[in-house]
């Protein structure tokens, strides 16, 4: 199963990742708006929360610090 990130963000970004991003689907919840976007190959859920709040979850960056790098072309 892969990580999942979330952050706050803001409804100015909201509006640029909305104009950016193809919406998938939306939907009325609550006082609140879900929306599932496809933005640069990746799905993200966005809810927006009343009074202002958004929050962005996607998956999670790889870390792949640490790991050593290999080269598969060494002989």
């Amino acid at each position: 199963m892969p990580v999942l990130e979330w952050q706050k963000i803001s409804e100015e970004a909201l509006a640029r990742l909305l104009s950016d991003a193809e919406l998938k689907s939306s939907a009325a919840v609550g006082n609140g708006t879900l929306y599932q976007l496809q933005h640069e190959g990746q799905d993200q859920i966005v809810i927006s929360l009343p009074a202002g709040e958004v929050v962005l979850i996607r998956h999670a960056a790889i870390n792949t610090k640490g790991r050593r790098k290999v080269d598969i072309h060494e002989g």
